[in-house]
């Protein structure tokens, strides 16, 4: 069967096209030819893409194949180009075959034609086939580059010894990198916990399996020293013989995850202590009840008594101790009372809350913290009952009360503003301490943000939630030197549901 062969003559001469011709015909090829002697005609043809090979004489009318070759590679087709002419010294042949020409042959003996040509197709297929492969690698790389440089996960490849040989983009942000920087990166640096290290320094050794991948939830820590929280997986990569030429390690950032499931332990840990409270509150209830009322009636009974007039003294002395005694079991009948109101739970607490009565209590609760460090300024305008949880509202105020007292640095004012506007309650606790630098501002409503050296940072946000969840906001202003003010808007109703859409 005839092999089909695409022949492009750059020939003056038809009788050499013929030639040519039939010693590729007679080698079994089916040849498709054309014949040009123009540059503009060569150009327009190698522009048609239907050739296999060139076959171009050396000297032409106003071309030869040195321009011949120019106007080629300009074209850029990967196709075979011979030249073939009636004598061609060795240092022209040489010259030509630099230029670019695949191969020289000598018209007087095309003994090498066939082979030649053949020779020439299959390297060329060879190349194309070659150039496809690599482009098709090409491809794949940037597909897959794509992929690792979008995913969420931190991806680190290192070489056998540790050092970095790529880092995505994903791995840089998570450890404040500069991308220029990560060549340079150590993982074990960023390893903030002594047993994670000795375990990635196993692998690093060749101490530890190599077909085992080692998984941890760890804290690292990022190039700034802030802390990070991460899922950790490490392992080896090996070749067909099972050796070791490099490590694989990604990284989940748990951050977020971590400061949640802290708050919720710390919201488990407050529910605890709230019905403790609760149960210690309702213990102390009943025999405190039957203390005030004998304290009463022996305060009422004392002046009645019949003494000698000596006594007279000690009478008074008594009124005097018994009545001290009642008010500080007054006192802790209020303790008492306050202690239920912040204990309740929240399915049995929504209802009208007077603000005047849940600041009372607040400010009680905190008086320890107030009394040495604080003058207290009330300004209670009479306001309509808030419809909320009595409980969850005392610990947004107890909170605010607490921070203003502690945001002081010496003896200062504390003022406590009940107010209305519109269908809104308002109530202001502001202070006369240290403020707010404007750049905390935004933080510091933030889980865990917090400036002070024992806190938790979760006061403000937990304050900030319970305020929402009723449909409110809170507010803060603050000039450093002068002082906080935080507003808490709270509506006097709540919305009414809205119906679902039919």
């Amino acid at each position: 069967m005839s092999r089909h062969l695409g022949v492009l003559f750059l020939e003056d001469s038809e009788d050499d096209v013929l030639l040519v011709t039939r010693h590729l015909v007679r080698a079994g090829f089916a040849v498709d030819s054309r014949r040009v002697d123009t540059p503009d005609d060569f150009r327009a043809a190698l522009k048609s893409g239907q050739w296999d090979v060139v076959v171009s004489d050396y000297s032409l009318p106003g071309l030869n194949a040195l321009a011949a070759i120019h106007i080629f590679k300009e074209t850029g087709p990967d196709i075979p180009f011979l030249v073939v002419s009636g004598a061609v010294g060795e240092e022209t042949a040489v010259e030509v075959l630099k230029s670019g020409a695949h191969d020289v042959l000598i018209k007087n003996n095309l003994a090498r034609l066939v082979p030649a040509v053949e020779r020439e197709l299959r390297e060329a297929a060879e190349r194309r086939a070659r150039r496809k492969a690599e482009e098709s690698l090409a491809a794949s790389e940037i597909k897959f580059r794509r992929i690792v440089e979008t995913a969420h996960e931190g991806i680190w490849m290192l070489d056998r010894d540790g050092g970095t040989t790529y880092m995505n983009r994903r791995m840089a942000d998570m450890l404040g990198l500069d991308p220029s920087d990560t060549g340079r990166a150590e993982l074990l640096h960023f390893l903030a916990e002594t047993k994670i290290v000795d375990a990635i320094t196993g692998y690093l050794h060749g101490k530890t399996d190599s077909t085992t991948t080692f998984r941890a939830q760890c804290r690292l820590r990022r190039d700034d020293g802030t802390a990070l929280w991460g899922m950790l997986a490490f392992h080896s990569i090996v070749d067909e013989t099972g050796s070791c030429f490099g490590h694989l390690a990604t990284i989940f950032d748990v951050t977020e995850h971590r400061r949640l499931q802290e708050q919720l332990m710390v919201s488990d840990r407050m529910a605890s202590v709230g019905i403790l409270a609760a149960g210690v509150a309702h213990e102390i209830n009943n025999p405190l009840a039957a203390v005030l009322t004998n304290l009463h009636m022996a305060v009422e009974c004392v002046p009645t008594l019949k003494l000698d007039p000596s006594s007279e003294k000690d009478r008074v002395e008594l009124d005097e101790e018994l009545r001290d005694a009642l008010e500080a079991s007054e006192r802790l009948r209020d303790i008492v009372r306050d202690l239920k109101i912040f204990s309740r739970t929240p399915e049995t607490s929504m209802g009208p809350v007077d603000m005047q009565r849940i600041l009372e209590s607040s400010l009680r609760m905190a008086w320890n913290e107030l009394k040495h460090r604080a003058r207290i300024v009330r300004k209670f305008q009479p306001v309509p009952m808030v419809h909320g949880d009595e409980s969850r509202l005392g610990q947004v105020f107890l909170n605010l009360i607490v921070n203003a007292v502690q945001a002081m640095e010496g003896p200062g004012t504390v003022r406590v503003e009940i107010g209305s506007r519109d269908v809104y309650a308002t109530v202001m606790v502001s202070d006369t301490g240290r403020g707010i630098p404007p750049q905390n501002l935004s933080n510091i409503f933030r889980p865990f943000y917090t400036t002070k050296g024992n806190g938790t940072g979760l006061g403000l946000s937990l304050a900030r939630r319970i305020v929402e969840e009723h449909h409110g906001r809170i507010e803060v202003s603050s000039v450093v030197g002068q002082g906080s003010k935080f507003e808490v808007v709270l509506p006097f109703r709540m919305p009414a549901p809205q119906a679902a859409a039919s």
